[in-house]
Parts: C-alpha cells; structure tokens; sequence
C-alpha cells in the first residue's frame, strides 16, 4: 500500500536518490512543521481559549501509543527512529484506562475469581482535546 501511495507521488523517471517529498519550490521538503501546520489549520476548527490545535509530536505521541499497544517498544523505537529507549518513552502515553486494567489482572491474579473477591477498577470519563500547558 505505501508502494503503491509514493508510486503515485514519485513518479518511475525519476533519478533513484530523487527527493519524494517537494517544496513549492520544487525542491526537497526537508521540515514538515510549516506544512503540516498548514494540513492541520485547515481541518481542524479554532481552538477554544486556553486549548490548542494538535501538532506534529502530539501525532507522534498518538502513533507511539498505538503502536505499544501491538509492538515491542524496540519496533515503536525503530519506527519512530529514536536512538535511546528513554526518548521512546516520552512519546508512549500510559492513560489511566491501561492503568487500571493492569491493576485488574494483577488482582487476579493474586486473588483469583474476580466474581467473588475482587472488585474491577474503572476509568473515570475523561474530557477530549488538547490543553495547554507543561505536559500538554
């Protein structure tokens, strides 16, 4: 699929170390910050005081935290082409949905029938959007 997608983007007669990606002035694309800003403004509606419309890590972070969800986080670290562990485990977000779904099957595990002896955790509802601010 992704083949077929740059197939389409670049095409065949092209010289092999040819730039895929184009500027509007025909060059290289080499930052993708003022394009994807541009990408982002256009779909998303403006922010709400104090809120801000989503970036290129906060799209990161969401293909981190999906992809931890399925792959090792040596695949996630790959991907993301991070050199150091510790940088891949910025991106993956923990939410308190998994939390406490761990804390559930450790109770289980200790104290087994969960019908009987063990009362299951839930999530509060949780507001959507992004927020501003250390941590945002």
């Amino acid at each position: 699929m992704a083949l077929a997608i740059l197939k389409q983007i670049r095409p065949a007669n092209r010289a092999p170390d040819a730039a895929v990606w184009i500027n509007t002035r025909g060059g290289p694309l080499r930052d993708l910050g003022g394009p994807m800003k541009k990408a982002v403004e256009k779909v998303c509606a403006e922010p709400r005081p104090g809120w801000r419309r989503p970036d290129r890590y906060s799209f990161r972070r969401t293909c981190a935290t999906a992809l931890a969800q399925v792959a090792p986080k040596a695949v996630v670290r790959t991907i993301l082409g991070h050199g150091a562990e510790v940088v891949t485990d910025l991106y993956i977000a923990v939410t308190i949905e998994d939390q406490l779904a761990a804390l559930n099957r450790a109770a289980l595990l200790i104290d087994g029938d969960p019908a009987t002896n063990v009362v299951p955790l839930v999530a509060p509802v949780r507001k959507t959007g992004l927020k501003t601010g250390v941590g945002a």
